[in-house]
């Protein structure tokens, strides 16, 4: 196995593209004030979401991250490319804290750097 710059870097951008995603996906649906699932609210509040910018910005993403994360897996296997994701941890914790202004706890800062921790365990393992 024979893990490239250039398939490091597609997995880095792959994985930030569906973390931003997830930001925008998340930031979207509380602008919407989510979904009412039954009800008569149920159509008005798929119409909040639908017309959201941010909506489509995460959806964008998500299109253009699957055949990046796809060609990744195509290049290495699941179980050193799966652990990549946890970059994403990284990410949306500072996404969550100086662009969604979430509170990061010193419990969650720990919490991510044992995920971490394990993926690079894991990485050396083979």
């Amino acid at each position: 196995m024979n893990l490239s710059l250039a398939t490091l870097g597609l997995a880095l951008i792959a994985i930030t593209a569906s973390t931003i995603a997830q930001a925008l996906l998340k930031y979207g649906m509380d602008k919407a004030g989510g979904f009412v699932l039954s009800g008569p609210e149920f159509w008005p509040s798929v119409q909040r979401v639908v017309i959201q910018p941010y909506m489509w910005g995460g959806l964008f993403l998500v299109v253009i991250g699957v055949p990046l994360w796809l060609q990744v897996l195509s290049k290495l296997p699941l179980s050193v490319a799966y652990p990549l994701v946890s970059v994403g941890y990284i990410i949306s914790l500072l996404i969550g804290a100086f662009i969604l202004k979430e509170s990061i706890t010193p419990m969650r800062i720990f919490g991510v750097a044992l995920i971490i921790g394990g993926v690079i365990a894991v990485s050396r393992s083979q």
